[in-house]
């Protein structure tokens, strides 16, 4: 993936508090590292990871926006699944919007 330079602050659909900062730093490439995440429910979250040299940008995308589901999603019951199920497409919704016309296209 080609990295891509965004600015700051925080993408709009992001929930984390306004401008949060860098949680880590990659010592392999130097980079201050920071994840963007929006929670659908307790088991669907829409991520995205930056980099940055300084905490004052600019920032580059690691990666484009993606879905992280949880992984001990087993025995669900009838109530939960439909949560889940709700949750699951909302987020699918974002992430559609998000990625562009191409992967409508591509649909």
């Amino acid at each position: 993936m080609k990295l891509t330079e965004t600015t700051l602050p925080c993408p709009t659909w992001c929930e984390m508090e306004e401008g949060h900062g860098f949680h880590f730093v990659d010592h392999e490439t130097g980079t201050l590292v920071r994840d963007h995440v929006r929670s659908f429910g307790p088991h669907v979250s829409l991520c995205q990871e930056e980099a940055a040299v300084t905490e004052d940008g600019p920032v580059w995308t690691m990666s484009a926006p993606y879905l992280d589901v949880a992984e001990d999603l087993t025995r669900l019951g009838i109530a939960e699944a439909v949560s889940f199920a709700a949750d699951l497409a909302d987020a699918t919704a974002l992430l559609w919007s998000l990625s562009g016309s191409q992967a409508q296209k591509d649909h």
